[in-house]
């Protein structure tokens, strides 16, 4: 299933750490909101192709891009299987929101 492959990407240490090295450093803080903005920009366009509307494409995007970064600074760590039912729900609100349009 898609879900299961797009969490198997996830790497919460890698993520975690890039972004702790780019509160102090200019170079990684670079990297990071180039990484960013590429993360955006492909979820903003995968949504606008569902929804047809930028701004909501934009919005409906910007939660797995939060989720992801928050998943990687939750403590105690969440089980592979809470995460992959997370992206489930994700995918499950996401139908529901294209098929309602």
């Amino acid at each position: 299933m898609l879900t299961a492959q797009v969490v198997d990407q996830i790497d919460n240490d890698l993520e975690r750490a890039v972004r702790a090295w780019s509160i102090s450093d200019p170079s990684a803080r670079a990297t990071q909101e180039r990484l960013d903005r590429a993360r955006l920009v492909f979820l903003s366009d995968l949504w606008a192709r569902l929804l047809g509307d930028a701004d909501r494409a934009r919005t409906a995007a910007l939660v797995p891009h939060l989720v992801a970064i928050g998943l990687s600074v939750a403590r105690p760590r969440l089980a592979p299987d809470e995460v992959s039912a997370v992206f489930e729900l994700l995918t499950t609100l996401a139908a529901r929101l294209t098929t309602d349009e």
